[in-house]
């Protein structure tokens, strides 16, 4: 977890030009459901936004294969 917060910024730096980012850590109903919600905030257009979203989703999940925690990533045009 340390490592994934630590590396962030720079891992999304490489694929989406963002102004701000934030992170939320959650729980769902289920104890072991543990989630970081990882907002970006970018100038990039909504379309070109979704595709990344997905792209780093994908990225992180090859990237920390063994988390067990869960990825949400949102990204807003600002």
């Amino acid at each position: 977890m340390v490592k994934i917060i630590y590396d962030l910024p720079d891992f999304l730096s490489a694929e989406i030009p963002y102004k701000e980012l934030s992170l939320d850590f959650m729980k769902e109903t289920e104890p072991n459901e543990k989630i970081i919600e990882i907002v970006i905030y970018s100038n990039l257009k909504s379309g070109v936004l979704l595709q990344k979203e997905d792209l780093i989703c994908d990225m992180l999940i090859d990237k920390y294969p063994k988390t067990k925690r869960e990825y949400i990533i949102l990204s807003d045009y600002i």
